[in-house]
């Protein structure tokens, strides 16, 4: 049924996905339209943003939709005021780094899959978020190869190479900072906070089944493993992006949008 592994297909027969299907439209016209009107130079990015946050969500809290639905609008609309934002390639790492870990098709990944993984670590990793990013991809290689029923050496081949690739780049691009810019310290005092949470809050058991097979749930095992790996990736970026860590505040939103979601659950979970 799938040809990768990792890739999860957009079922339109969903409300949720029909949902963020036109949430991205709507933001496609209103990033034009603020453009063209406001002379606003990212406004065309409102899309892509929304998309990104929204698919980055629904792997870190798969039982619920209006979760990244909210946090991809909120990153839409913070892209069509004019705020400044992380890279889009960034945030693809970000993604498909957590997307690694939690396995949500529940399938060993493809050696091709690990390949197109080395490539995308080795690709975005210019600027400083990127290379945190590829980083992560590595790392999150490293991990599903270690949780897997049956691992790979090309897991491992995998993670190596992908960590040797951002470095690569990042060094030829100049891309990590020669001293330690001056952070933001409200943002990583509230990041640092969150990843501490999330480190130490297990997410309850996940009622969503894996892409394959409808009778096996996705594991909280992994799910916590992604969070963890998603928010410390966060965490390293908001240090090294310094003045410009305010970009990363649609992401730091998705994720206090996530914990509310899992606490929330945890209240209304009925008790014994």
């Amino acid at each position: 049924m799938f040809r990768t592994h990792l890739g999860r297909p957009l079922d339109i027969g969903h409300t949720s996905n029909k949902l963020i299907i036109a949430l991205t439209a709507a933001m496609a016209v209103g990033g034009v339209g603020v453009w063209l009107a406001a002379d606003v130079d990212s406004a065309w990015l409102a899309p892509v943003h929304t998309f990104l946050i929204w698919a980055l969500v629904r792997e870190l809290d798969p039982d619920r939709h209006w979760t990244a639905l909210a946090a991809g609008l909120i990153a839409g609309v913070w892209v069509l005021v004019g705020l400044e934002v992380a890279g889009a390639l960034a945030i693809v790492g970000l993604l498909l780094a957590a997307r690694v870990v939690l396995n949500p098709v529940g399938l060993s990944l493809l050696t091709t899959d690990v390949l197109a993984m080395v490539a995308v670590a080795t690709a975005i990793s210019f600027t400083p978020v990127g290379w945190v990013a590829g980083s992560g991809i590595a790392v999150a290689l490293y991990i599903d190869t270690r949780l897997s029923d049956f691992p790979r050496r090309v897991g491992y081949y995998g993670a190596v190479a992908a960590a040797l690739g951002a470095a690569a780049i990042a060094t030829i691009t100049d891309a990590l900072p020669e001293t330690i810019p001056s952070i933001n310290p409200v943002i990583v005092v509230v990041t640092g906070l969150l990843a501490l949470i999330i480190v130490v809050r297990d997410p309850l058991p996940v009622l969503s089944n894996v892409d394959h097979n409808d009778q096996k749930r996705m594991s909280s095992e992994r799910l916590h493993g992604s969070r963890v790996l998603a928010v410390v990736l966060v965490f390293a970026s908001t240090l090294l992006a310094g003045p410009a860590a305010g970009g990363l505040v649609p992401t730091i939103i998705a994720f206090v949008l996530v914990l509310a979601s899992e606490e929330l659950k945890r209240v209304r979970r009925p008790t014994l």
